[in-house]
């Protein structure tokens, strides 16, 4: 059974995809100004999945990064940033952690100590498998 009846397939008008499309858009020449909010928007359309928006961003707003956009002189930088919809739910949890101090580090066992140890771990192992295999 064949399907493809030239009356029923539009071959003239143009779709929705071909309507869409500008020339310029995928040169690399092009360059656009992003924010956060347009991130969310793009997950919440479902274009962009929340961790891979996460990462994108973490690579343009990287400090130094040439898609970064520098700092007014006359204004401070933002120091409080509020939680978004779209954050994972880890990203509170970091913030908390970063806001409080570090604890001291506990004291262990010398350096020295645990590479005897390993040694002699490792020396009994290898009678082991030479005397039986």
């Amino acid at each position: 059974m064949k399907n493809d009846n030239p009356e029923t397939v539009s071959m003239d008008e143009p779709t929705r995809w071909a309507e869409t499309i500008a020339d310029d858009v995928f040169l690399p020449t092009v360059r656009v100004q992003l924010s956060w909010s347009d991130l969310e928007a793009a997950v919440e359309q479902g274009a962009v999945l929340p961790q891979h928006a996460h990462a994108l961003w973490a690579g343009w707003a990287m400090p130094g990064s040439s898609t970064r956009l520098r700092q007014e002189s006359g204004q401070p930088p933002p120091t409080e940033f509020p939680a978004t919809l779209s954050d994972p739910p880890y990203l509170e949890k970091l913030r908390e952690l970063r806001a409080k101090p570090m604890p001291e580090p506990e004291s262990a066992a010398p350096a020295w100590l645990t590479h005897v140890v390993a040694g002699c771990i490792g020396a009994v192992l290898m009678f082991l498998l030479l005397a039986f295999f």
